[in-house]
């Protein structure tokens, strides 16, 4: 440690306070917050979710690359995003918290293995409302060492200041960083480097559409894959009956309907933890019956664990009594769908105190504190904001679907030519996009207005097929859309850069389906949508980092992406992909321009025993991979592409990419 002005006693008692508070914070996690007195440490939990960073390496028409990292020490220690500065993006319920958890727990530990135990100081900072808190040795003093009268605010700046190296990681939570970093604050002045130049800045944030300057190295936590799903369900769910933990298994991971839900790790624990042992999810075929076996879980829980108290004696009544929490919960999403929160005292206006207390304690709501103002230099403390938000964003959906229904159910009331009228008037308050799950779960929940629902639904050819994943929730299984969905793979499926990230989650999970149902999904074609394939997972990324999983019963596809040179590593992705794809026969490469030779690889050796054909269409030549020799040959005629002629396809595709 460099030299710093004050004693080695106080500079130890600073680092024992802070040790104090993380190991307060890392030793006492809920992964579902009504499993009564459980608590873990976050090291008995934690699995490593993938993080992704952004390379800047390869020419701009390619769009952005996101590469993976090994694990997440990786955010560190990898050279290639060591920065003072780095932002990692992630959306509610894909680990921010628990990775900083994480992270304390290393350096509180000095874990052997892990770049925390070089880290001199550790602070972390949950920012929230902290707008008008201008000094930063002040906000330490005061979140860390409140109760601590030998620890003053300048033993906290001579420390900071002195210590040869201090990591400050701040959970922002939001995308709007300027509304919780005031300009000029201390904080904002660490952030920009001009004062605390030792700090290593780490911002954790939802997903950023604003321009970051180079030097700021930008990081992505993508949640959690199937190997890393089933590493947490081996972990967490201590139970020796092992043939418990593979029904367990079965239940969460083999289904389509919660693909997409389980790459939330805040999601998938809760699913795991609380559909372990429960026999009533076992078979279900629906996303509505599924969450709707989960709300009764946290009731039941708090049941189990929560002390029952008088008020609480009648729980039938708090399980079905939640009119008005519903039109909260629509009212919200109506103005702010990624928003959902009342201040304390806006809620105790709508709703009785019985009912918010025992909500609070089943963890379908929480209880925030937030700093909201720094008081004058003579306080003690700081003044807090209590707000109250749904534990999760779906759920606010869940209630809100309720409301929906009734909302959408009062069109039959009507003449029957006004109906359509007034369902479109409600419906029109939100994005599909944005909410799906709202749509989903109002159908499952009631079939009479789910047939408005979809009616709406298919007048728009945007939302045709997002339509057929409602009609299954409206009827319970998949039997009725099954023709649908033979009917659209039996021919060239498309997935095109024009369609949104909402859009190709859907097409992929109607995917998942047919490759679930047995039915062939004859040719998959990604019109420039594809970006590149995961060599952790064989997923393909697509433009919207949407990740297309292997798919055991597609038989081909077609990559189209203009003006585009593939390098070796590209080429091996895919082949990487089809390897893990058993039923290709035929990949198809169009528009783009490909090496003269394909290196040898164990994934091109797997291509070559299955004897898949590789084609490629530069222009209007085609041309045949020799799978054996790796170099290509001319269409049928079979007659090998020498040098010439390959230098003049590479000439006109470089004249292309100047126009």
């Amino acid at each position: 440690m460099a030299d710093v002005k004050i004693s080695d006693g106080k500079y130890t008692r600073f680092k024992t306070g802070l040790k104090i508070h993380y190991e307060s914070l890392y030793s006492t996690v809920q992964p579902v917050p009504c499993i009564g007195g459980k608590r873990y440490h976050v090291n008995d939990l934690y699995q490593s979710v993938g993080v992704v960073y952004l390379k800047t390496n390869r020419p701009a028409y390619r769009g952005p690359l996101w590469d993976r990292l090994e694990s997440y020490h990786s955010i560190l220690n990898d050279e290639r995003v060591k920065s003072g500065k780095r932002i990692i993006e992630a959306p509610q319920g894909y680990g921010k918290t628990t990775l900083a958890l994480q992270f304390a727990f290393d350096w509180c530990k000095q874990v052997k293995d892990s770049p925390m135990k070089d880290v001199d100081i550790f602070i972390f900072v949950q920012v929230k409302k902290l707008s008008h808190v201008k000094s930063f040795p002040k906000l330490v003093k005061r979140m860390f060492f409140q109760q601590d009268s030998k620890i003053t605010e300048k033993n906290v700046h001579n420390i900071l200041l002195k210590s040869k190296s201090v990591l400050l990681l701040v959970d922002v939570g939001r995308e709007d960083i300027g509304n919780y970093i005031k300009e000029g604050s201390d904080l904002d002045r660490i952030i920009q480097g001009e004062v605390y130049p030792n700090f290593e800045v780490i911002l954790m944030t939802r997903p950023l559409s604003l321009e970051l300057e180079p030097q700021v190295k930008r990081l992505k936590l993508i949640g959690f894959d199937k190997k890393a799903q089933e590493n947490y369900i081996s972990k967490s769910l201590l139970d020796s009956n092992q043939a418990k933990l593979e029904k367990t298994k079965k239940i969460i991971l083999d289904n389509p309907v919660l693909g997409d839900l389980c790459k939330v790790p805040l999601l998938f624990a809760v699913f795991s933890h609380l559909g372990h042992g429960n026999d009533n999810i076992s078979n279900f075929t629906t996303l509505t019956n599924f969450f709707n076996e989960i709300i009764k879980s946290f009731h039941q829980q708090f049941r189990k664990h929560g002390a029952l108290s008088e008020q609480f004696k009648h729980m039938d009544l708090f399980e079905g009594a939640h009119l008005k929490l519903n039109k909260m919960a629509f009212d919200r999403l109506v103005e702010d769908n990624d928003n959902a929160e009342w201040e304390l005292d806006e809620i105790n206006s709508l709703l009785d105190r019985n009912f918010i207390e025992k909500y609070l304690k089943t963890g379908i709501l929480q209880l925030d504190e937030n700093i909201l103002v720094e008081l004058d230099s003579t306080s003690d403390g700081m003044q807090y904001e209590k707000t109250i938000r749904f534990y999760h964003n779906i759920l606010t959906e869940w209630y809100a679907a309720h409301y929906l229904v009734e909302s959408v159910h009062k069109a039959d009331e009507l003449k029957e030519e006004l109906q359509e009228g007034y369902v479109f008037d409600v419906l029109d308050n939100f994005e599909p996009s944005q909410v799906q799950c709202l749509y989903r779960f109002a159908c499952g929940i009631n079939s009479a207005a789910a047939k408005h629902i979809i009616n709406y639904l298919q007048e728009y050819e945007d939302n045709v097929q997002f339509s057929m994943l409602c009609r299954v929730e409206q009827t319970g299984s998949v039997d009725g859309i099954l023709q649908n969905i033979k009917e659209m793979f039996a021919r060239e499926f498309q997935v095109h850069d024009r369609d949104s990230a909402f859009g190709q989650r859907t097409y992929i999970q109607l995917m998942e389906i047919a490759a679930r149902e047995k039915i062939c999904i004859s040719r998959l074609y990604l019109n420039e949508t594809f970006n590149t394939v995961c060599m952790y997972t064989g997923d393909i990324i697509l433009n919207t980092h949407v990740r297309l999983p292997p798919l055991q019963t597609l038989e081909s596809i077609w990559i189209e992406r203009s003006r585009v040179y593939f390098l070796d590593e590209d080429i091996d992705g895919v082949f990487f992909y089809v390897s893990n794809c058993p039923n290709i026969k035929i990949i198809y490469f169009g528009n783009c321009f490909l090496p003269r030779s394909i290196k040898e690889s164990p994934n091109l050796a797997i291509l070559r025993e299955r004897n898949v054909a590789v084609h490629w269409f530069p222009s209007v030549n085609w041309y045949y991979l020799n799978l054996t020799s790796r170099t290509w040959e001319r269409n049928s005629a079979r007659n090998p592409l020498v040098d010439r002629d390959y230098d003049r396809e590479k000439a006109d595709f470089d004249v292309l990419l100047m126009l």
